[in-house]
């Protein structure tokens, strides 16, 4: 079994009110565990991809604007099990984002943009689950407008260290 790192970092897109609200309603009866653990997100870069974490708080501290849209499909099981949102169409923000904030030998579309409803790793029925969970009706178009930089210290809950929405017009104007 894969022992927990004592700390890990992430960058993710919460989903917001009131996008969130069928997610989370979603992943608190099928998924306890995660939903106590962490929002609801997108995953916009994970720890091993981030060689200099000051570097990249760099960069989200000189964004002027955070403004990515996705679109999602119906739930969907994944082939390695879980039910999750995938993003559908362009996600050319998305990926704008990550080739802006990863080193340049990162392979940005490396990542393919979802919210998990359900992890893998949590047992469930995923036929009847599906089934049960295909009656709501889920956000297709959310735009995020904030990054988020959270840390997980030894498997415990998910904190937020900061929050990057970028900087106000009159901010870079301050004396």
């Amino acid at each position: 079994m894969k022992s927990i790192p004592s700390s890990r970092k992430l960058l993710c897109l919460f989903v917001p009110l009131p996008h969130n609200r069928i997610i989370e309603y979603i992943r608190s009866k099928y998924d306890p565990p995660s939903f106590k653990c962490i929002q609801a997100h997108v995953t916009l870069c994970r720890e091993h991809e981030v060689a200099d974490w000051s570097e990249v708080e760099d960069k989200l501290s000189a964004l002027e604007e955070v403004h990515i849209p996705l679109n999602f499909k119906r739930p969907e099981i994944a082939k390695e099990g879980g039910l999750f949102l995938f993003a559908q169409g362009r996600s050319d923000e998305f990926f704008k984002y990550r080739k802006f904030l990863l080193p340049n030998d990162r392979e940005v579309d490396s990542l393919s943009p979802h919210i998990t409803l359900i992890h893998p790793r949590t047992p469930y029925s995923s036929i009847k689950t599906l089934s049960q969970v295909s009656k709501f009706i889920f956000p297709q178009g959310i735009i995020f407008r904030e990054i988020a930089l959270i840390e997980q210290t030894h498997g415990s809950s998910w904190r937020v260290i900061r929050r990057y929405s970028g900087v106000s017009p009159l901010e870079k104007y301050r004396l």
